[in-house]
């Protein structure tokens, strides 16, 4: 099978991460029969729904994908599941057999109109912060954090007079956050003894 040609955004594509569907997998060969998996995934302003059925049985398991093209047109996909010795010496891990150049991989994208693929299959992909400057970057990674606080949640901060895991994890993007403003100030600074500062602050967050 041709690699995917077309430039590609690899961070927008939806795609499927092996470890969200593990559980699922493991019940099925528990089982000996096959199982079927509702998976919802967002990639941009699009949600995509699709049904996987995993089919245990036999020397190469499979997993057959329902998808749907842009303009709606229904397809399916088959994915080989194939397997790998940990490197901890602790059992084996499961992967997905990219269809187009064999490798295991933990993700497959969506490459519209083709099919499930790994980042190997794309001869031309990018991250879309490759194309950012450095000072583009701390703004989104500042606005993230941000976001984060704003919209946690504030119920089972602490148990029994102790903070628990989602305190710690709030104290991080808190820590974060500080250290994320300290370097936008400090650049803000630089561009204020330049005289430049209105052409950087017409995007610029306020802090």
């Amino acid at each position: 099978m041709k690699k995917y040609q077309q430039s590609t955004a690899i961070d927008r594509l939806p795609r499927i991460q092996m470890r969200t569907i593990t559980k699922h997998l493991e019940q099925a060969e528990r089982d000996g029969r096959p199982t079927r998996i509702y998976l919802r995934t967002c990639a941009g302003p699009r949600t995509h729904l699709w049904v996987l059925t995993y089919d245990p049985r036999g020397n190469t398991p499979n997993l057959l994908v329902v998808w749907h093209t842009p303009d709606g047109e229904r397809r399916t996909s088959r994915l080989m599941v194939g397997w790998k010795r940990s490197n901890l010496g602790k059992g084996r891990i499961r992967l997905f057999v990219c269809p187009a150049t064999g490798r295991l991989v933990f993700k497959v994208y969506l490459a519209p109109w083709e099919g499930f693929f790994s980042r190997y299959a794309f001869t031309h992909w990018h991250y879309t912060a490759a194309h950012d400057s450095h000072r583009q970057r701390l703004m989104n990674k500042f606005y993230t954090a941000t976001s984060r606080i704003e919209d946690w949640p504030t119920r089972y901060l602490s148990y029994a007079g102790r903070p628990t895991r989602r305190t710690r994890r709030l104290a991080h993007w808190c820590l974060r956050q500080a250290s994320l403003e300290r370097q936008l100030s400090a650049i803000v600074q630089i561009w204020k003894e330049s005289g430049g500062l209105d052409d950087l602050l017409s995007d610029w967050p306020d802090i």
